[in-house]
């Protein structure tokens, strides 16, 4: 493929991802207060009524800014995620699927949305960390005293990414991330390209954005389910250490699997899908957001057709 429709593709999908995570911004603040069972909202958890409560309770400490904290660090995260996801896909897709003009099969759908998936997290998991840091805690912090906050914190990932030493910090959760990425944009990209297949043919009088915004709310609803009890793994392993005195659950975990025993010896099965009707909440509007914003970029930028 060539290097105008890479880049076209990079910052479409840039775009389209920052569109997506400023609809749902302050859900995810929520979201992640919820997963990672913060000692402040965890008498809120597990209702619909009590995400609007726990909402309007950051509002009325830190007023509207509080449901956005993080936000810029998120959306300096998301666009080279989102960018490189899509870009990638594109060029996944070029690789994979037959050159014969016949349909890719369910497979390689999943495969091309995976890689994508994975090279995207593996060149901005950092990133994330900091948003997730940033997000979870109650008080706010400016990014240069966070970054040192979380250097100096003694590393417990050694044993998987020795050579980063104290940067290790930075890439806590990573490993999970990454299992649970494969599921996850496999998932999406391949209900995503499907669902709007099966849509033109039974529905052909729903116009593209129709069709896209369906395609997508259903991408994210599938790719939901199946990965959020890795998400729940990963967002305890990147806030461990942090609240050493005010939660009851606090501690460092130093792997995936001591962290899934330490949430199902607390909470059983029902802990690893903690916060989930929010996750529906939110990833259901930011996928059927992302994918049209995509769609129209890629049409807006020349690359693509309403179709």
């Amino acid at each position: 493929m060539s290097l105008d429709f890479a880049w076209k593709s990079f910052a479409a999908g840039g775009i389209a991802g920052c569109a997506a995570k400023s609809v749902v911004a302050p859900l995810d603040r929520v979201k992640i207060l919820f997963q990672t069972n913060s000692p402040a909202f965890a008498h809120h958890r597990g209702s619909f009524q009590g995400m609007l409560r726990a909402a309007g309770e950051i509002k009325a400490r830190h007023g509207v800014y509080g449901l956005f904290q993080g936000h810029s660090a998120t959306l300096i995260r998301i666009f080279p995620y989102a960018a490189i996801k899509f870009m990638a896909v594109e060029q996944y897709n070029h690789l994979l699927f037959p050159k014969d003009g016949s349909k890719p099969s369910p497979l390689l759908r999943f495969a091309a949305g995976s890689l994508a998936g994975v090279t995207s997290v593996f060149m901005t998991y950092p990133l994330e960390v900091v948003r997730v840091r940033l997000a979870f805690s109650n008080d706010p912090h400016s990014l240069r005293a966070l970054l040192g906050k979380m250097y100096r914190e003694r590393p417990h990932v050694g044993a998987h990414l020795p050579v980063l030493g104290q940067l290790s910090n930075f890439y806590r959760g990573f490993l999970p991330t990454v299992y649970g990425m494969i599921p996850y944009a496999g998932v999406s990209f391949m209900v995503y390209d499907l669902a709007k297949q099966r849509l033109h043919g039974v529905a052909p009088e729903w116009s593209p954005s129709a069709v896209h915004l369906v395609a997508g709310g259903l991408a994210g609803a599938i790719s939901q389910t199946v990965s959020y009890p890795l998400e729940v793994i990963r967002r305890r392993m990147q806030v461990g250490g942090h609240y050493h005195v005010e939660s009851y659950e606090a501690r460092v975990y130093r792997t995936t699997a001591e962290t899934a025993r330490h949430i199902y010896s607390l909470h059983g099965l029902r802990g690893f899908f903690v916060g989930l009707s929010i996750g529906y909440v939110k990833v259901v509007p930011m996928s059927m957001v992302s994918f049209w914003t995509y769609e129209a970029c890629k049409v807006l930028f020349g690359i693509g057709s309403d179709l």
